[in-house]
């Protein structure tokens, strides 16, 4: 688990959590969808290029079922949690 975020990993999950709401049609929640990208990855104990490999193979998951899902980026998230909670390789 991470304690704390440094700046560069604040600044490197916002900048994926204003991607994912702008393309997933959920700019209005753009704060909240960084806080709770910023909370998964406190609970992970994985560093932060293999959670954004992680984000970013959850987004595609998502992408793939877009049409039928009414909330993406909350879909996208529990995606997310499930990847984070398999093991590594």
């Amino acid at each position: 688990m991470h304690n704390q975020i440094s700046d560069s990993e604040k600044q490197a999950i916002g900048k994926a959590a204003a991607f994912l709401s702008q393309t997933l049609g959920d700019a209005v929640h753009l704060a909240s969808n960084q806080t709770q990208l910023e909370r998964i990855y406190q609970g992970s104990d994985i560093e932060l290029g293999a959670f954004m490999d992680r984000v970013r193979q959850a987004y595609s998951m998502t992408i793939h079922k877009l049409a039928g899902i009414r909330k993406p980026c909350a879909y996208m998230f529990r995606i997310l949690e499930s990847l984070l909670n398999e093991p590594i390789g």
